[in-house]
């Protein structure tokens, strides 16, 4: 015996699918960001260790 399924509202299953898309989304762009920050910081030590001791142009 099968129970009932009760039928869901089409358009709570569209803003659901929606808010996944939207959260799949925001997780990519969060990464990008981090790995931009990542890129930004290794750049700024590097660029530290260069003036390290000595006169700076890079400033």
């Amino acid at each position: 015996m099968r129970k009932k399924v009760a039928p869901m509202d089409k358009k709570l299953l569209s803003d659901y699918i929606d808010a996944c898309e939207l959260i799949r989304e925001t997780e990519q762009q969060i990464r990008r960001l981090q790995e931009k920050q990542s890129e930004t910081t290794q750049d700024s030590v590097r660029r530290a260790s260069l003036c390290a001791g000595s006169l700076c142009l890079h400033r």
